[in-house]
């Protein structure tokens, strides 16, 4: 491609994934104030991904491309709101595995079943199904590009 189509696609995608990130960011944060829970939406993201199995600082960091100092504030959060614990790994005494609680995986649990509400699920429905699919994996396939 050349620099001037280069930029026709850049710039417009850069001012959309801003708004994209800012509205679904407050909107999410909405629903869990709505749910009781004073966490910021990176904060319920890191929670969703070690719902899916517990992970070390550095593993979590690096799943998220956070250095682990960034991210052990944030861990330190979660846990003092009893949503995460650190608990002993079984294969290596000196490594800590991060666990979500079930108090976490409540509110995960609520926030999914509340999914009606949310303003992506809302504007996929509108899209329909294929748009949708095809976003979804075009902004992954656009990830991986990134991190390379």
């Amino acid at each position: 491609m050349e620099e001037k189509e280069l930029l026709e696609l850049t710039e417009p995608f850069l001012a959309s994934i801003g708004t994209i990130i800012k509205m679904s960011k407050q909107q999410l944060e909405k629903r869990l104030r709505e749910q009781g829970e004073e966490i910021t939406a990176h904060q319920y993201a890191i929670l969703v991904r070690l719902s899916k199995g517990n992970l070390t600082v550095k593993e979590l960091g690096e799943s998220f491309s956070i250095e682990p100092p960034t991210l052990i504030p944030i861990i330190d959060l979660l846990e003092r709101r009893n949503l995460v614990v650190r608990i002993p790994d079984l294969k290596d005494r000196r490594r800590k595995l991060l666990q979500v609680t079930e108090r976490g995986n409540e509110l995960i649990s609520r926030m999914r079943s509340d999914i009606k509400n949310d303003a992506v699920a809302q504007a996929f429905l509108r899209m329909g199904k294929e748009k949708s699919v095809t976003l979804v994996g075009l902004l992954q396939l656009l990830a991986k590009e990134l991190q390379r």
